[in-house]
């Protein structure tokens, strides 16, 4: 498997996660990210997903960054984006 499908497999298995409670961001990649629970509207968990699932799958980000355009930044920066 590339690492591309490894990285899709891990994120297709974490269909059906949910934040507890409803619309809280608490969420396991947040406390995987951030080290601790966090919650609440300074903590989305967009980004804190990614970097998870590529984590779990030992491929490495240009950056370790809660920000998508950080990360996108990143991206360019190491001419690894894609479109």
């Amino acid at each position: 498997m590339t690492p591309v499908e490894r990285v899709l497999a891990t994120a297709r298995q974490e269909l059906g996660v949910r934040e507890d409670p409803p619309d809280s961001n608490r969420v396991k990649y947040n406390d995987w990210y951030y080290g601790r629970t966090v919650m609440g509207s300074a903590y989305p968990w967009c980004m804190a997903f990614v970097q998870w699932c590529f984590a779990q799958v030992d491929v490495g980000l240009p950056a370790r960054t809660a920000s998508c355009s950080a990360l996108m930044n990143a991206a360019k920066g190491a001419g690894c984006w894609v479109t």
